[in-house]
């Protein structure tokens, strides 16, 4: 296992969780994506300390519907609430030239990387995967919009009382809630 600690790109994580799904006979809303790898990106902070991807460029933003990181919305918007499949998600990343199949290959590739060189953040993401895999779109939602979560500290609104976009959610407030979380879940400690 490599000692230094690397960022994840965000399509690799998708891929990760898509895999899960795909080995249960399925796949996930881009809504519910979004919302795990957020979920997964805070787990990290509160479990190991580190980030799971890179938010110092404000890539984390709190929207109407809680936080959404903006390069997986971007990645998955074309398939609007449709369901995302590993199949599909390989298609349309071989689409940027590389095929199908090399994506295939380049995708599974890089998750057996990140399985051979980061083994606690494997364990985490399944242990995610376990905990809200049932869970539709609107439930991850209503998880990210409760008191004290970290969209509720950064959301704003405008005079109309809309969410405004673009709004960056800093990974400190992310740690600290998922610290906390983490305290208060003393189950989750030994994972």
């Amino acid at each position: 296992m490599c000692t230094k600690h690397r960022l994840v790109e965000d399509f690799v994580v998708i891929a990760y969780l898509l895999k899960k799904a795909a080995e249960e006979g399925g796949g996930l809303t881009p809504l519910q994506i979004n919302k795990l790898v957020y979920i997964c990106h805070g787990w990290a902070w509160g479990k190991l300390n580190r980030p799971l991807i890179d938010n110092r460029s404000g890539q984390i933003e709190a929207w109407k519907y809680g936080p959404v990181v903006r390069e997986v919305y971007t990645r998955l918007k074309n398939w609007g609430r449709d369901e995302v499949t590993y199949e599909s998600f390989c298609e349309k990343f071989g689409s940027y030239g590389l095929g199908t199949e090399r994506a295939k290959e380049f995708l599974s590739g890089k998750i057996n990387d990140l399985e051979k060189n980061d083994q606690q953040i494997c364990m985490l993401l399944d242990v995610v995967w376990y905990v809200y895999k049932d869970l539709s779109g609107g439930q991850l939602i209503t998880i990210t919009h409760k008191k004290e979560t970290p969209w509720m500290k950064h959301v704003k609104r405008n005079m109309f009382g809309r969410v405004v976009h673009a709004v960056h959610i800093p990974d400190e407030t992310i740690a600290e809630h998922y610290r906390i979380m983490l305290e208060d879940t003393p189950s989750l400690s030994n994972v």
